[in-house]
C-alpha cells in the first residue's frame, strides 16, 4: 500500500488518556491526520493540537457536538469520508493505538483491486483488577473505499451491516497477526472517568466467557519499555 493513497481519520469523544498514543506514529508516518471530536469535555482537544507542534504531521480538527443523535457514528464517518482526500479513509478510533511497526506491516501489505473494505487485526486490552491484560484478536473494518457510506445506526457499526451492496469479494481481510493494532477500549480513557466505560449493547453481543484467560501484553507493547501504569492510577 503507499501511504500517500491513505488518510488516517478519528471520530472521537473524551479519549484524553490515550489520544497522544493513538495518533503519534500515525502522524509520524503517514504525515497528516483528520480529526473529529464529538463534543469532548476532557482535555482530548488541547491533547491532539499539543501532538501537531510535536511530530511532523498536518492534523486538521473539526468540531460537531451531535448530543444524542442516534445517527451521530454513520453521520460523523460520512463527514470523514468526504473531508478525506484521498482514495482510502484509514479509520482509527480513539482506544485503538497503532505503532510504528505495525502500521509499517500495513504498507507492506497488498490490498486487491476489487476491495472496498479492509479489515484489520485488533489485539483487545482490558484493565483486570488495576493491570492490563491481553484478550481475544478480533477483525475491525478500517479501511475504506471512496463509495463507502454508511446508513445504519444500530450495533455494531463496521462492515458486517455494508453486505446489502458489497460482495464478498470487495471486502479483504490482512493477516491479523501481522496488521494489527491495540485497541484499548476496556480501559480507563479519560480524566473523567473513574472506571472502564463498556456500552450496554455489548454485553449481550460480545459475551465473555467465566473461563476466558487474559494474557500478559509484552513490555514493549507501545514501543516504550519504560511506560508506566499512570493510565490506572485513577482507580
Amino acid at each position: 500500500m503507499d501511504k500517500n493513497d491513505i488518510t488516517p481519520v478519528s471520530m472521537i469523544k473524551n479519549e484524553d488518556f490515550w489520544i497522544q498514543y493513538v495518533l503519534r506514529d500515525v502522524l509520524d508516518i503517514f504525515g497528516r491526520a483528520i480529526v473529529l471530536d464529538t463534543g469532548s469535555t476532557d482535555l482530548t482537544k488541547e491533547k491532539i493540537r499539543a501532538l501537531e507542534f510535536s511530530t511532523a504531521g498536518k492534523l486538521i480538527m473539526i468540531e460537531e457536538n451531535y448530543g444524542d443523535d442516534s445517527n451521530k457514528i454513520g453521520n460523523g464517518r460520512n463527514v470523514l469520508r468526504e473531508l478525506c482526500p484521498t482514495y482510502w479513509m484509514f479509520l482509527i478510533d480513539g482506544d485503538e493505538i497503532w505503532t510504528k511497526p505495525q502500521l509499517e506491516e500495513l504498507l507492506k501489505s497488498e490490498v486487491p483491486e476489487q476491495a472496498r473494505i479492509a479489515m484489520v487485526g485488533g489485539r483487545n486490552i482490558q484493565d483486570v483488577s488495576g493491570s492490563l491484560k491481553l484478550r481475544e484478536l478480533a477483525n475491525y473494518d478500517r479501511l475504506f473505499a471512496p463509495e463507502v457510506r454508511w446508513k445504519r445506526t444500530d450495533y455494531p457499526f463496521e462492515s458486517h451491516g455494508l453486505e446489502d451492496y458489497l460482495k464478498k469479494n470487495q471486502v479483504h481481510y490482512f493477516d491479523g497477526n501481522k496488521v494489527f493494532h491495540w485497541h484499548v477500549r476496556h480501559t480507563i480513557r479519560s480524566s473523567q472517568n473513574s472506571k472502564a466505560f463498556f456500552r450496554n449493547e455489548k454485553y449481550n453481543y460480545y459475551p465473555v466467557s467465566k473461563e476466558y484467560k487474559f494474557q500478559e501484553l509484552p513490555e514493549d507493547w507501545l514501543g516504550e519499555k519504560t511506560f508506566s501504569n499512570i493510565y490506572l492510577e485513577k482507580k
